[in-house]
Parts: structure tokens; sequence; C-alpha cells
């Protein structure tokens, strides 16, 4: 039986620490696809004037975006932390950078609606790779 054996060199960029974000890859500021795995609806809450009667329209939720995103529940402490601050955050999604959207929108994963708790946040490397999300549960 005759058994092959690659000696493979590896690339010098890999003998480099790691930083602590959880998304920032070997070359800085790079997203890996795959801890975006959750798929989220995002909606904004529209209304506005009847075009014919000029009567105000009950608002609505309407689709803007279907997106990939990292979606976490927050550890006790952070909760806890939140609660003593007065906020009522319970989840972490973060997503790709976009320019539109904002603390007016609300977020749907898995048939569960969250609000946008505050601006979002960018990272803390460049600041346009990806955004943080601080959501908090929606009373219906």
């Amino acid at each position: 039986m005759w058994s092959l054996v690659l000696a493979i060199e590896q690339p010098s960029y890999q003998s480099q620490p790691r930083t602590d974000y959880s998304l920032i890859g070997l070359w800085g500021c790079d997203m890996r696809a795959g801890q975006l795995r959750n798929r989220i609806k995002v909606y904004r809450l529209e209304g506005g004037r009847s075009p014919t009667t000029g009567a105000m329209l009950p608002e609505t939720l309407v689709l803007k975006h279907t997106l990939w995103a990292s979606l976490e529940p927050l550890s006790v402490k952070d909760v806890l932390t939140a609660q003593a601050a007065g906020s009522e955050t319970t989840m972490r999604c973060v997503l790709r950078y976009r320019t539109d959207i904002d603390s007016t929108m609300q977020i749907e994963h898995r048939g569960n609606t969250y609000q946008i708790d505050g601006d979002p946040l960018p990272d803390a490397v460049s600041g346009l790779e990806y955004m943080t999300l601080m959501l908090k549960s929606k009373k219906d």
C-alpha cells in the first residue's frame, strides 16, 4: 500500500495573533459569510395619506430587506447590566454595513419580532464592514 505525504508550506499571515473581534478574519476586517447564518427580515412602519381623499392611512409594516445576519442572545450579565441602565435589550444582531437601517425599523427572525434599540453600532476597525444592532423583544 502506497501513501502519499504532501508538505504544505503555511503562509506567514497565519502565524500572526488573531484579534478578539468575532467577525474579523485574518486580513483585518473582512467578514466570514459562514457566521452570518441567520435569515432576518427588516420591516419599516409606514403610513401616509390617501392620494384620492387625503385621509390618513393606518400605519402598516412594510418589508424592506431580507438579509443574512448573526443573531445571538445577550449573556445574563449583559442583560442585567442593560436592565440596570434602563434598557430592555435581549439580543445582538450583527450584519454587513448598510446605511438604510435605523432605529425606527423592526427585525423578524423565526416568527419573533424585535425592535431595534438605539442607533446601529459600527465595527471597531473601519466602521464600514459590519454593524451591530441591539434588539429588544417587541410586545404585541
